[in-house]
């Protein structure tokens, strides 16, 4: 995309370096202060307050974004970033007359600009444009120009072999990507930005992603902070914790943390990354597991004994979570007390599965309550049967 138009000629200040790290790492305030204070005679302003503009955005500042996408193009009104933030807000105060037409300048300057294609390709089978565009993240488009200003002063410095180290470095990283795509198969999940129909939750004990590849899907996930739902910060917290839980085989909390980001408004892309981390979530062995619909007797003694339950659920059943059935036990306290409990299964289950096929539903007993006649069972996984 022109995004920058002839910015080129600019002074491209250390401060705007770092202010643009900072953005990328959702630290807006201070990317704000640090691009207010690289402008300067020799700067490009219409750079500095588009990227103010969609700082404030993203701190949900619209008039205050506004007002800078307007300095920036009064600036340059030829600048595609800044016409595309200032699209977006525009979409956002229900102006759709005036992004369209922002959209078709874009298109434009710039014939070949993926987004505007794909959005007008979406927009011959739908008319909900604030949705399509709304429900990304204004900086998710946006790249990154400190790379291409250091990239091109790189080959302007090396003169007349710049043409044999292009070639060169296209050679070497195209052995290094199909390298380390046979080494990793894992890694061309990354690029998938289809959310998969197949949630499955438990696929066998396959190794954990590499190191690069679990830093690559934490690196989208700051770029893509949804408007309602988990912030980034809780995203990557989350993400940890689910790493954590699988290298330590605590197959349960695992579950519970991918269901929590499922079922929250996170979008597309990063339910996708979870979606791919869940793919090496250890299978139980389910050998531990007795197939019983009831039992007769669990004793007071048997609390820390890991007693494990097999039942067979329904999708129905586990469409809202409420799988019951009755168990009945024994508890020794003043003498022998019999009587008869419900059970409440609480399945991990990211969406129910389709068809209404029958699944195991299964259980570890933790221990009773005497008062609430009530046997307390926490849900370790669910296959089909």
């Amino acid at each position: 995309m022109k995004y920058f138009g002839e910015s080129a000629q600019f002074e491209y200040k250390e401060e705007s370096i770092k202010a643009d790290r900072l953005m990328r790492r959702g630290l807006y305030k201070q990317a704000i202060d640090l691009y207010e204070s690289s402008f300067s005679a020799n700067s490009d302003n219409c750079y500095l307050h588009t990227r103010i503009g969609l700082c404030r955005i993203m701190l949900r500042e619209m008039e205050r974004a506004a007002d800078s996408l307007a300095r920036a193009l009064g600036y340059n009104h030829y600048n595609c970033e800044a016409l595309l933030a200032s699209a977006y807000l525009d979409l956002w105060n229900s102006r759709t007359h005036i992004a369209l037409g922002k959209y078709a300048r874009i298109l434009k300057l710039d014939p070949d600009n993926y987004f505007i294609k794909n959005l007008l390709q979406k927009l011959k089978k739908t008319e909900k444009i604030e949705q399509l565009v709304l429900e990304k993240s204004p900086l998710y488009f946006i790249s990154n120009p400190s790379f291409f200003y250091r990239l091109s002063f790189f080959f302007h410095i090396l003169g007349p072999f710049r043409p044999a180290l292009a070639v060169s470095l296209i050679i070497i990283s195209l052995l290094t990507f199909g390298l380390y795509y046979f080494k990793n198969p894992g890694i061309a999940d990354i690029f998938k930005k289809k959310q998969s129909a197949d949630l499955q939750i438990v696929s066998g004990n396959a190794p954990l992603p590499d190191t690069e590849t679990l830093r690559s899907m934490e690196e989208i996930m700051l770029f893509d902070e949804p408007k309602a739902g988990p912030k980034s910060s809780e995203l990557v917290r989350y993400f940890n914790n689910m790493k954590t839980c699988i290298k330590k085989r605590r197959i349960n909390e695992a579950i519970i943390i991918f269901n929590r980001v499922i079922q929250s408004d996170a979008n597309i892309l990063i339910k996708e990354k979870f979606n791919l981390l869940s793919r090496y979530i250890p299978e139980p062995n389910f050998e531990d597991f007795t197939f019983e619909q009831r039992i007769d007797e669990i004793t007071k003694n048997d609390e820390n004994k890991n007693i494990f339950i097999k039942y067979a659920g329904v999708a129905s059943q586990v469409e809202h979570s409420s799988v019951k059935t009755k168990f009945s036990f024994t508890i020794e306290e003043n003498g022998n007390y019999t009587a008869t409990a419900d059970v409440i299964f609480t399945p991990a289950l990211a969406q129910p599965p389709e068809n209404k096929k029958k699944y195991f539903i299964l259980g570890r007993y933790i221990g009773f309550q005497i008062k609430a006649k009530k046997i307390i069972i926490k849900g370790l996984a669910i296959r089909p049967f």
